[in-house]
């Protein structure tokens, strides 16, 4: 299964939440995510204070994050 988004705004829901919500939906099937995928960029403040490994974000870089590109 596949679970594909858009997240508007961070600041309301945060990707830890969005995460643990599909994590717990997931759970009642019995299924375990394998890895998350972030298509594009985001701000690093979007990431706060979690790392992308705990959101098995697969092949995530310093380069996905956008603030990185205005340097």
């Amino acid at each position: 299964a596949q679970v594909s988004m858009n997240l508007l705004n961070y600041r309301v829901t945060s990707l830890k939440t969005v995460f643990d919500a599909i994590c717990r939906e997931a759970d009642k099937f019995e299924i375990k995510p394998k890895y998350s995928e972030l298509i594009g960029m985001l701000p690093k403040a979007a990431l706060g204070d979690i790392s992308p490994d705990e959101l098995l974000l697969h092949d995530f870089s310093e380069s996905r994050i956008l603030e990185n590109h205005f340097k």
